[in-house]
């Protein structure tokens, strides 16, 4: 139920991206660098561990183990990257066009529904 959970959060953040991607600019912007840095590391550790705990109760438990080790991984190089990268990946990203973002929402979209459907038993 948690993947699927997860799924279903990914595939509102997708939504909201394609209707309102400036909502999404906003957000990111009104975090403080030095939270959003512990965020986004935090966030994946505790995706990561959840995943690979799971996977074995999942009905594509290979796919949530890779998704658990790349949300690993991804702490890790965040870290690495230090806080002032990460600003400006995150500047970089903010700048993207609208149209650009909900591209992007699609593959957002597209990987929630593959977690919703990799978290049925």
């Amino acid at each position: 139920m948690i993947v699927t959970f997860m799924g279903i959060l990914a595939i509102a953040a997708g939504i909201l991206m394609a209707a309102a991607p400036q909502r999404i600019v906003d957000w990111m912007k009104s975090l403080e660098p030095r939270r959003r840095f512990g965020l986004a590391i935090g966030v994946r550790v505790v995706i990561g561990a959840i995943f690979l705990l799971v996977a074995p109760s999942c009905r594509l438990p290979a796919v949530v183990q890779a998704v658990g080790i790349i949300a690993l991984v991804a702490a890790v190089a965040i870290l690495a990257m230090g806080q002032t990268r990460l600003d400006a990946l995150i500047d970089w990203w903010i700048e993207r066009s609208a149209a650009f973002m909900r591209g992007v929402s699609v593959f957002q979209l597209g990987f929630g529904a593959l977690l919703v459907y990799a978290g049925g038993a």
